[in-house]
């Protein structure tokens, strides 16, 4: 964003402000509103990150300090305070947004990714806990194994799932997904890393554990091969079959 967008962004939230605010107990709720919703929009991003948070409540509890001061005072009317105090905190705040966008987007669609596959009773105890030792999180792990053990991490192809683009719910946006998944080298390093900890079985053999999307191919080419393919019939098929063999 130039210094020309930056400006257009603080004069808008200033005007949306001045309209929005009656009183000095309304100035940080309005302002921690107005500064995360233009700051989603900012970073294109669907949710902000635990430290986009902090700076927001920061600049808005400086700002209702500075601006409660000047009233009591009589320093200053809303709109010379919005001028002389606010502007400028915004014109900082948006200049930290263009400087570490990279940084902020990866930590909001982390905080996304967070609150799509995690219970939030359980991510508010682990975020809020205080362990004493190692066998304090380990006994704590265990007392909570069957909601940590049935985490479902949503298909690489909803929307911006491991930071691609996507979001839709077709094949194509499924095979279009897949591949750029498969062609980033540590994505699918991690997702073999993953396959080894796991006991998968194929036609009730097991799958060795592979080091190599080859070698994973290899593996399930001679299950697959070794013995016809083995499928359960409907209700229906399996009548047809019953009659079929009672006519021989």
């Amino acid at each position: 964003v130039s210094k020309k967008g930056i400006r257009h962004r603080v004069r808008l939230i200033v005007q949306t402000y001045l309209r929005s605010v009656d009183c000095v107990k309304d100035v940080h709720r309005t302002l921690m509103s107005l500064v995360l919703r233009t700051t989603l929009e900012a970073l294109a991003v669907e949710v902000w990150c635990p430290e986009l948070r902090s700076t927001v409540e920061r600049l808005a509890s400086t700002y209702e300090q500075k601006v409660s001061f000047a009233s009591l005072a009589f320093l200053s009317s809303p709109d010379s305070s919005v001028e002389t105090h606010l502007a400028p905190l915004l014109t900082k705040y948006f200049e930290y947004l263009q400087m570490d966008w990279e940084s902020l987007v990866s930590k909001c669609e982390l905080e996304r990714m967070l609150r799509t596959v995690l219970d939030s009773d359980l991510r508010y105890f682990f975020k809020n806990s205080v362990f004493h030792s190692v066998g304090h999180i380990l006994d704590e792990c265990r007392r909570e194994r069957e909601s940590l053990d049935n985490i479902a991490l949503p298909p690489p192809w909803k929307g911006g799932v491991f930071g691609m683009a996507g979001g839709g719910d077709t094949v194509k946006d499924a095979d279009a997904a897949m591949k750029e998944y498969c062609s980033n080298p540590a994505l699918v390093k991690q997702a073999l890393r993953d396959l080894r900890r796991e006991v998968i079985t194929v036609n009730e053999q097991l799958v060795p554990p592979s080091h190599s999307q080859m070698e994973l191919a290899e593996h399930l080419g001679q299950i697959l091969k070794s013995r016809k393919l083995m499928f359960s019939l409907t209700g229906q098929g399996a009548s047809m079959m019953f009659r079929k063999k009672s006519m021989i």
